[in-house]
Protein backbone atom coordinates (compact mmCIF):
# COMPACT_ATOMS: atom_id res chain seq x y z
CA UNK A 1 0.00 0.00 0.00
CA UNK A 2 1.52 3.22 -0.77
CA UNK A 3 2.58 5.54 1.72
CA UNK A 4 0.26 8.75 2.21
CA UNK A 5 1.22 12.21 2.04
CA UNK A 6 0.53 13.11 6.05
CA UNK A 7 3.22 9.57 6.65
CA UNK A 8 5.61 10.72 4.35
CA UNK A 9 5.16 14.58 6.03
CA UNK A 10 5.44 13.02 9.12
CA UNK A 11 8.75 11.19 8.17
CA UNK A 12 10.22 14.26 6.85
CA UNK A 13 9.30 16.20 9.93
CA UNK A 14 10.98 13.33 12.20
CA UNK A 15 14.48 13.75 9.61
CA UNK A 16 14.60 17.00 10.13
CA UNK A 17 14.53 16.92 13.80
CA UNK A 18 16.99 14.82 14.00
CA UNK A 19 19.10 16.82 11.19
CA UNK A 20 18.62 19.57 13.72
CA UNK A 21 19.54 17.80 16.74
CA UNK A 22 22.72 16.48 15.60
CA UNK A 23 24.01 20.09 14.14
CA UNK A 24 23.20 21.76 17.62
CA UNK A 25 24.47 18.91 19.58
CA UNK A 26 27.75 19.54 17.49
CA UNK A 27 27.32 23.03 17.65
CA UNK A 28 26.91 23.62 21.13
CA UNK A 29 30.19 21.09 22.28
CA UNK A 30 32.49 22.77 19.67
CA UNK A 31 31.37 26.21 20.07
CA UNK A 32 29.65 26.36 23.62
CA UNK A 33 26.34 27.95 24.80
CA UNK A 34 27.76 31.45 24.41
CA UNK A 35 28.91 31.44 20.86
CA UNK A 36 26.44 28.69 19.20
CA UNK A 37 24.65 30.16 16.51
CA UNK A 38 21.51 29.29 15.67
CA UNK A 39 22.09 30.22 12.00
CA UNK A 40 24.72 28.27 11.93
CA UNK A 41 22.79 25.35 12.99
CA UNK A 42 20.25 25.44 10.48
CA UNK A 43 22.84 25.74 7.99
CA UNK A 44 24.46 22.59 8.91
CA UNK A 45 21.22 20.37 8.71
CA UNK A 46 20.13 22.11 5.37
CA UNK A 47 17.02 23.30 6.87
CA UNK A 48 15.97 27.17 6.44
CA UNK A 49 16.16 29.29 9.86
CA UNK A 50 12.46 29.46 9.74
CA UNK A 51 12.11 25.67 10.16
CA UNK A 52 14.59 25.55 13.13
CA UNK A 53 12.53 28.37 14.66
CA UNK A 54 9.11 26.81 14.11
CA UNK A 55 10.47 23.43 15.91
CA UNK A 56 12.76 25.47 18.55
CA UNK A 57 11.56 29.32 19.59
CA UNK A 58 15.12 30.21 20.86
CA UNK A 59 18.36 28.76 22.32
CA UNK A 60 17.13 27.12 25.21
CA UNK A 61 14.51 25.31 23.89
CA UNK A 62 17.03 23.72 21.56
CA UNK A 63 19.72 23.01 24.24
CA UNK A 64 16.27 21.58 26.23
CA UNK A 65 15.79 19.64 23.38
CA UNK A 66 19.15 17.90 22.75
CA UNK A 67 19.61 17.09 26.40
CA UNK A 68 16.38 15.71 26.36
CA UNK A 69 17.67 13.20 23.78
CA UNK A 70 20.89 12.88 25.65
CA UNK A 71 19.04 11.56 28.73
CA UNK A 72 16.84 8.81 26.88
CA UNK A 73 20.13 7.37 25.42
CA UNK A 74 21.61 7.46 28.66
CA UNK A 75 18.73 5.91 30.52
CA UNK A 76 18.53 3.46 27.67
CA UNK A 77 21.93 2.47 28.42
CA UNK A 78 21.91 2.50 32.01
CA UNK A 79 18.72 0.14 31.94
CA UNK A 80 20.10 -2.46 29.65
CA UNK A 81 23.17 -2.93 32.11
CA UNK A 82 21.37 -3.09 35.47
CA UNK A 83 19.05 -5.40 33.86
CA UNK A 84 18.78 -8.04 36.14
CA UNK A 85 20.79 -7.06 38.99
CA UNK A 86 20.08 -6.37 43.02
CA UNK A 87 19.39 -3.01 44.01
CA UNK A 88 23.69 -2.38 45.47
CA UNK A 89 24.63 -3.96 42.65
CA UNK A 90 22.35 -1.79 40.32
CA UNK A 91 23.25 1.56 41.71
CA UNK A 92 27.34 0.56 41.19
CA UNK A 93 26.66 -0.55 37.48
CA UNK A 94 24.10 2.30 36.96
CA UNK A 95 26.87 5.25 38.26
CA UNK A 96 29.71 3.60 36.55
CA UNK A 97 27.63 3.37 33.29
CA UNK A 98 26.27 6.90 33.62
CA UNK A 99 29.93 8.77 34.75
CA UNK A 100 31.49 6.89 32.01
CA UNK A 101 28.94 8.02 29.43
CA UNK A 102 28.60 12.07 30.73
CA UNK A 103 32.45 12.22 31.09
CA UNK A 104 33.10 11.05 27.30
CA UNK A 105 30.36 12.87 25.84
CA UNK A 106 31.48 16.15 24.07
CA UNK A 107 27.97 17.82 24.88
CA UNK A 108 27.71 17.41 28.59
CA UNK A 109 31.82 17.93 29.16
CA UNK A 110 31.49 21.66 27.32
CA UNK A 111 28.42 22.33 29.31
CA UNK A 112 29.24 20.85 32.93
CA UNK A 113 33.63 21.72 32.57
CA UNK A 114 34.49 24.30 30.27
CA UNK A 115 31.06 26.49 30.20
CA UNK A 116 30.04 25.77 33.71
CA UNK A 117 29.43 29.27 34.82
CA UNK A 118 27.13 30.11 31.19
CA UNK A 119 25.65 26.92 32.03
CA UNK A 120 24.40 27.64 35.31
CA UNK A 121 23.12 31.68 34.70
CA UNK A 122 21.08 30.12 31.61
CA UNK A 123 20.05 26.85 31.86
CA UNK A 124 18.89 26.77 35.86
CA UNK A 125 15.32 25.43 34.78
CA UNK A 126 16.76 23.15 32.40
CA UNK A 127 19.20 21.83 34.94
CA UNK A 128 16.30 21.18 37.73
CA UNK A 129 14.27 19.64 35.12
CA UNK A 130 17.50 17.24 34.18
CA UNK A 131 18.05 15.71 37.88
CA UNK A 132 14.15 15.72 38.87
CA UNK A 133 13.98 13.80 35.14
CA UNK A 134 17.17 11.55 35.94
CA UNK A 135 16.05 10.87 39.48
CA UNK A 136 12.66 9.75 39.10
CA UNK A 137 14.18 7.64 36.57
CA UNK A 138 17.31 5.90 38.40
CA UNK A 139 14.57 5.39 41.78
CA UNK A 140 11.92 3.69 39.49
CA UNK A 141 15.01 1.44 37.67
CA UNK A 142 16.04 0.84 41.77
CA UNK A 143 12.50 0.20 42.70
CA UNK A 144 12.69 -2.73 39.99
CA UNK A 145 15.80 -4.22 40.89
CA UNK A 146 14.33 -4.85 44.49
CA UNK A 147 14.54 -1.93 46.78
CA UNK A 148 12.43 -2.09 49.19
CA UNK A 149 13.00 1.52 50.78
CA UNK A 150 10.40 4.03 50.85
CA UNK A 151 9.42 6.06 47.85
CA UNK A 152 10.20 9.32 49.52
CA UNK A 153 13.88 7.91 50.61
CA UNK A 154 14.08 6.08 47.41
CA UNK A 155 13.42 9.55 45.32
CA UNK A 156 16.00 10.80 47.96
CA UNK A 157 18.88 8.34 47.59
CA UNK A 158 18.34 8.68 43.65
CA UNK A 159 18.75 12.63 43.44
CA UNK A 160 22.13 12.22 45.45
CA UNK A 161 23.34 9.63 42.93
CA UNK A 162 22.61 11.65 39.74
CA UNK A 163 24.00 14.93 41.95
CA UNK A 164 27.33 13.61 42.98
CA UNK A 165 27.50 12.14 39.40
CA UNK A 166 27.47 15.63 38.41
CA UNK A 167 29.40 16.85 41.03
CA UNK A 168 32.26 14.23 39.86
CA UNK A 169 31.86 15.39 36.02
CA UNK A 170 32.15 19.33 37.16
CA UNK A 171 35.07 18.89 39.82
CA UNK A 172 37.96 15.95 39.78
CA UNK A 173 38.31 13.95 42.45
CA UNK A 174 41.17 11.87 44.21
CA UNK A 175 38.66 9.78 45.74
CA UNK A 176 38.50 7.77 42.30
CA UNK A 177 40.50 7.58 38.75
CA UNK A 178 38.00 9.34 36.58
CA UNK A 179 39.06 7.52 33.07
CA UNK A 180 39.56 3.79 35.19
CA UNK A 181 36.14 2.20 35.14
CA UNK A 182 37.39 -0.53 37.58
CA UNK A 183 38.48 2.77 39.90
CA UNK A 184 34.78 4.05 39.36
CA UNK A 185 33.15 0.88 40.33
CA UNK A 186 34.94 0.60 43.70
CA UNK A 187 34.15 3.92 44.43
CA UNK A 188 30.93 3.20 44.05
CA UNK A 189 30.40 0.01 45.72
CA UNK A 190 32.26 1.32 48.71
CA UNK A 191 30.37 4.79 49.07
CA UNK A 192 26.75 4.36 47.45
CA UNK A 193 25.73 0.67 46.94
CA UNK A 194 25.28 0.78 50.86
CA UNK A 195 22.75 3.98 50.33
CA UNK A 196 20.06 1.66 48.89
CA UNK A 197 18.05 -0.70 50.65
Amino acid sequence: MAETTASIRSGAAADDSTALLDAAEREFAERGLGSASLDSIARAAGLSRSTLYRRYPNKAALVAAVLDRTRRVVTRDMQASIAGLSPGDAVVEAFTVCFRWLRRNPLVRRLLVEDSALWTQVTGPIREWTVTSMSGTIAENLRAAGSTMPEDRLRTVAEILVRLTVSYIETPTVGFDPDDDASVRRFAETHLAPLVG
